[in-house]
């Protein structure tokens, strides 16, 4: 049985296929429409976003209609679907949705964004899969997507941490995060969409990072359920000397699961070579047994950091000793990373801060349920 964990940033990201470049011809030969379906992931009781892109190869005339069917037959072991999202009217007609859009003038119908509920009862490792047509004068396209059922799993961390500095300081930004689901977790991994003025200042040998990119780290260690965990030592930034006052840089803190962060790696460019690994202590993982108090909800697995440039000569924060502390209080162990650190590459930071480019913006939306 493949055990898989949900993909918490399906909501944030949209896949960019389909997309083409625009050029100057003004029409477009029959058969080249382009349909784009990635395969979904999705855990027992919950939903998860999908969605369908059409495309031709070259601009066409603005307004050509596209229609795009999705066979629905073969989803009725997992659960349902429902469209969402605007620029299709779509009509369900038993186990076929209809939806009929246009294109605009570079050839590119809006995305047909869509939601797939699973039931509680259904198995992990169910499949389905959706065939989905797309036709219009231009030609027709047909693609699948692939529904996989897998184990839910729950990282919880707080939404914000508000930071002030003055140009050239050193900066620690403290991370923790939750395993909220029923079930231990084996390893995660930790980014920071590092803005430009902002950048790592650490050398921890589990994290990479390259200037104009993101610091990723990757923990190989096992969190156990309900247990909410802290680095052992603040994240090292450091803010550049140039940097203005009264500035709010907005960057995102998030944790993912080793899968997810597998699949967000597949769509990095290939040819970037990977950022450096550090060669200096290993960033650590303290288990803490007393819970911090965290928004417990399946939308809440990233923190967003605004640090505010001030202009008064303040001495900067302590730099604190990257090596394990002592002591954990409570006798809470240290874990300790034993896998070697993911190949990554610097386009990762384009990924990221796309989401919102990409997809959907996330405005934070919380809801109410925990994964079970």
């Amino acid at each position: 049985m493949v055990r898989l964990h949900l993909r918490r940033w399906s909501a944030g990201i949209a896949v960019a296929g389909g997309i083409l470049a625009v050029g100057t011809v003004p029409a477009v030969a029959a058969g080249e429409l382009r349909i784009t379906s990635p395969d979904m992931v999705v855990a027992p009781g919950h939903d998860a976003a999908g969605e369908v892109r059409v495309a031709t190869g070259r601009p066409s005339p603005e307004g050509v209609a596209v229609t795009v069917d999705i066979d629905l037959s073969g989803l009725e072991g997992v659960g349902t679907l429902a469209p969402t999202g605007t620029g299709w009217v779509c009509r369900p007609d038993a186990d076929l949705l209809r939806c009929t859009g246009r294109l605009d003038r570079r050839g590119e119908a809006p995305a047909l964004r869509f939601r797939v509920a699973a039931r509680t009862d259904v198995a992990l490792d169910t499949r389905a899969t959706l065939t989905v047509r797309a036709t219009s004068a231009v030609g027709t396209a047909t693609g699948t997507t692939t529904i996989t059922v897998v184990e839910g799993v729950d990282l919880q961390t707080p939404p914000e941490a508000a930071l002030t500095a003055g140009p050239g300081d050193r900066v620690v930004l403290p991370g923790t995060v939750r395993n909220g689901g029923p079930v231990p977790m084996r390893g995660v991994v930790l980014t920071l969409d590092v803005d430009r003025p902002l950048t790592y200042d650490g050398n921890h040998r589990n994290c990479r990072h390259r200037e104009g990119g993101p610091l990723v780290c990757r923990f190989d260690a096992d969190l156990e359920p309900g247990v909410t965990y802290r680095l052992s030592t603040p994240l090292p930034l450091r803010l550049d000397e140039r940097a203005r006052d009264g500035v709010v840089l907005a960057d995102r803190l998030r944790w993912w699961t080793t899968d997810d962060w597998a699949r967000a790696a597949r769509d990095l460019d290939p040819s970037v070579p990977p950022p450096p690994a550090g060669t200096g202590s290993h960033l650590r993982l303290v288990a803490q047994r007393t819970p911090a108090g965290v928004d417990a909800t399946s939308w809440d697995n990233w923190t967003e950091v605004s640090l505010t440039v001030t202009g008064a000569d303040d001495p900067p924060p302590p730099v604190a000793d990257d090596r394990p502390p002592p002591g954990t209080g409570g006798g809470d162990p240290l874990l300790p990373v034993t896998g070697p650190g993911t190949t990554l590459t610097a386009g990762v930071g384009g990924l990221l801060l796309a989401v919102g480019a990409l997809g959907t913006a996330v405005t934070r939306r919380r809801r109410t349920t925990l994964v079970p």
